[in-house]
């Protein structure tokens, strides 16, 4: 590995020299500097981020936490993470829990071991204490999901409304035996968007016995046998409504495969707006976060809280952005009506 002292020997000067001209030392001759940083270029020197930090330097990484990213919905909030970060000097280190709760708390650890400037984090439903005391250690930001626990600093979606908005349409078409397809009420995203398809049906009188709920793993394996149920029940419903981008993809799937004609037989709204939902025939109605200006605007605050000293940070902050309910073709009114 190249080393301060060859890019000494290369120019001549003295250690101690490369690397007050490397930290940006004042002392040093900006002719000096521009000559080091050409000669570490082309020694191909990287820094030690561990030394630099001991001498009190700082890091630049930012630990990025999330469930997956095998779907457009997080994929998208990691590229847009990542450019925003970029742009203010700082770079995201992605880690992948699965939503375990043990990988995350593992995942945590290395982060505050390796002394990362903060972490973003998309929490578990089943975020550990040993976990809570760790990020407590570093400045961290909650992003869609809230856990109790960790500071109250959280970047989120109106989970209620947006899912509100979305059964309301439904309902406002004529259906009424609506099966709801969503991740379970243990993560707070869960509760939010179950409690705003429950205040479609009571805003509207309707009994809510009429709604089919079905949670589990927000996963397409989930999504696909939640439908299958669906299509299995006596009187089955007339329309699906999906609360998670990944069961999105089971709902679709499992109503290919079973043949039912969108939206004659059975109206559909997804969660999430990738590319093939509107190519897709028909093309999918759906609720489409505004995932670009959230993830932005939660790296742009966060990395300001990064450069404001103690004295001056607040305790608590909520940024709450809305979601589009974007009408297409798959969702009209029920069949006979």
């Amino acid at each position: 590995m190249v080393t301060t002292k060859d890019i000494a020997i290369k120019l001549g000067f003295s250690v101690s020299t490369i690397g007050r001209a490397l930290s940006g030392d004042p002392r040093i001759s900006e002719k000096t500097k521009q000559a080091v940083r050409k000669a570490a270029e082309e020694l191909g020197y990287v820094g030690n981020l561990p030394a630099r930090m001991m001498r009190g330097g700082s890091s630049n990484l930012i630990g990025l936490i999330l469930p997956d990213i095998q779907n457009d919905f997080f994929a998208s909030i990691a590229q847009a993470l990542s450019e925003s970060c970029d742009r203010e000097g700082y770079r995201i280190v992605l880690s992948i829990t699965g939503d375990d709760p043990e990988t995350e708390m593992r995942h945590i650890r290395d982060f505050v071991g390796a002394r990362v400037a903060g972490i973003i984090l998309v929490p578990s439903a089943g975020l550990k204490r040993e976990g809570v005391a760790l990020l407590r250690q570093v400045p961290h930001v909650q992003l869609l999901r809230y856990a109790s626990g960790p500071d109250d600093l959280w970047f989120g979606i109106d989970d209620n409304d947006a899912m509100e908005r979305a059964a309301s349409h439904l309902l406002d078409l004529g259906h009424r035996r609506i099966a709801y397809v969503a991740a379970s009420e243990r993560l707070s995203t869960g509760r939010r968007r179950l409690e705003g398809v429950h205040e479609a049906y009571r805003k509207r009188d309707i009994a809510p016995e009429a709604l089919t709920v079905c949670l589990g793993t927000p996963t397409a394996t989930w999504g696909e046998r939640a439908v299958n149920e669906v299509l299995a029940m006596p009187e089955r419903p007339t329309a699906i409504l999906s609360g998670s981008a990944h069961v999105t993809m089971g709902i679709i799937a499992a109503l290919r495969r079973a043949r039912v004609d969108i939206p004659d037989q059975m109206s559909v709204i997804g969660f999430g707006d990738p590319n093939w939902s509107e190519w897709w025939q028909p093309p999918i109605t759906v609720i489409r976060p505004p995932i670009q200006s959230l993830a932005t605007n939660c790296a742009l605050w966060f990395m300001d809280r990064l450069r404001t000293p103690g004295d001056q940070l607040v305790a608590s902050y909520h940024a709450i952005s809305s979601s589009e309910l974007v009408l297409r073709s798959s969702t009209g009114r029920p069949a006979g009506d």
